[in-house]
């Protein structure tokens, strides 16, 4: 799944950290997706891609739709001769997949391919960037005759936990409040919001800032008791900061705005 950003759509260029230290490019932020991509210029296998991707808690990307496929291209691989995309025909000659399971309803084939010509089958997508994007089905080992460079991909949000809360838009149906991290999956703190979400309509008024804290499975979202009297419940959030210290937050649930903190040190 796809999720529509919250964020300002706008192109977001990342600095590249240490993990990704064998790449040249930078990491880009996709508005149309709400994903990050990195072009890594080392040359690898098929598998050896989808491992060095798989380890930055990404995975080799998948190109859904012709506005991503082009956004691709003219940002990241416009004159790369070969590379990696997460799709494959290994399990079933002919029948294409996505490693991430998505439905395959979208392709860009160089004319005359997937052809399966070379080196006993060719099982591993890639794409042509000296080609204005079109695809080639290539042999999983193909850097050991020609050089395929590899594309990583990770969703830009990541969706913490869900509470539902009662009717603060007094549109007479119960909302509901979404705890999010924004930011590469590989980096330890991540940008934390609240998102207090229409249930009538599935409107998302603008998200409130919470800061920045570590990503942690234990985080979540919980409703309380009206604490400031203006009848509404309130929303309880457990996060973690940079010190792993835990960080109870009191929040409105109306507005979001903070009540109380309060500092559980390890």
């Amino acid at each position: 799944m796809r999720p529509i950003s919250h964020l300002t759509a706008v192109l977001i260029t990342m600095p590249v950290l240490a993990d990704t230290a064998q790449a040249d490019s930078a990491t880009q932020y996709n508005p149309i997706t709400d994903h990050y991509y990195q072009l890594v210029e080392t040359s690898q296998s098929w598998d050896a891609a989808r491992k060095a991707c798989s380890d930055l808690k990404g995975y080799l990307a998948t190109i859904t739709s012709k506005l991503e496929n082009d956004w691709i291209q003219t940002h990241l691989t416009k004159g790369v001769e070969n590379v990696w995309l997460g799709g494959t025909d290994s399990a079933k000659e002919g029948v294409w997949e996505w490693i991430t399971g998505e439905p395959w309803n979208y392709t860009n084939w160089n004319p005359g391919e997937p052809n399966d010509f070379c080196c006993n089958g060719e099982d591993s997508l890639s794409l042509r960037g000296t080609e204005s994007g079109k695809w080639n089905d290539l042999n999983s080992t193909s850097p050991y005759y020609t050089p395929v460079y590899y594309l990583c991909e990770w969703e830009a949000t990541q969706y913490l936990d869900i509470a539902t809360i009662p009717d603060v838009n007094l549109d007479g149906v119960s909302d509901q409040v979404l705890l999010e991290a924004v930011g590469l999956p590989y980096q330890p703190l991540a940008k934390h919001y609240l998102q207090i979400i229409s249930g009538a309509n599935g409107l998302k008024p603008k998200p409130v800032d919470l800061g920045y804290f570590l990503r942690d499975e234990h985080s979540a979202i919980a409703v309380m008791d009206d604490i400031n009297g203006n009848g509404y419940k309130e929303i309880s959030i457990r996060v973690k900061n940079r010190d792993g210290a835990s960080i109870l937050q009191l929040r409105d649930s109306r507005t979001g705005a903070l009540i109380k903190t309060f500092t559980i040190h390890k």
